[in-house]
């Protein structure tokens, strides 16, 4: 999770476990698909959160225990590569993947355009909070950037900071990536 500045794993009840500052500094490229979240302006319903937790509950030890003993590791390794790893397979679990099922589309453009992503060179992909916006760290963004512009995606860019995100170089009304 991308919070407040830095890299933060949290815990049940929000609590935070750890806070890493060693993605400071890196570009990050928001990009929005073109897709539109269902009943985006309604708060979120208690069905869907509660299958979310119910997916959460089934898959958190599995979480936990892949935090703790590859994704912070890798994080203070600074290896890009590891912690994008774990990062992309949480895409595919528990909240993650109800609420990318829970699109129109069953979440195939968002899929289509995480994967575009990670094989334009990001190494850390995944859908920030409920989406649909998408997120790509990589040690070279702008081999990233070019794919992503030949592409005809809508993008931001933004960088890790400390003190949290900032924008840096709007190329989208971002509107709706406030709306997150």
């Amino acid at each position: 999770l991308l919070l407040n500045g830095g890299f933060c794993a949290v815990g049940d009840g929000t609590i935070l476990l750890s806070s890493s500052h060693e993605l400071d500094g890196y570009p990050v490229l928001l990009v929005r698909p073109k897709v539109s979240r269902p009943h985006e302006d309604d708060p979120e319903s208690l069905e869907m959160l509660k299958r979310s937790l119910r997916l959460d509950e089934s898959y958190r030890y599995v979480r936990a225990y892949r935090i703790i003993m590859d994704l912070l590791p890798a994080l203070h390794r600074r290896d890009l590569r590891a912690v994008g790893e774990v990062v992309w397979e949480f895409q595919f679990s528990g909240t993650h993947q109800s609420m990318i099922q829970g699109y129109n589309d069953g979440g195939v453009e968002i899929i289509r355009t995480m994967t575009f992503l990670r094989r334009s060179g990001a190494q850390i992909v995944g859908m920030s909070s409920v989406g649909p916006t998408v997120y790509a760290i990589s040690e070279d963004l702008e081999c990233v950037i070019q794919d992503a512009r030949s592409a005809g995606l809508q993008y931001t860019i933004s960088q890790v900071e400390p003190s949290g995100v900032s924008f840096v170089d709007p190329c989208i009304n971002d509107r709706a990536l406030r709306r997150e």
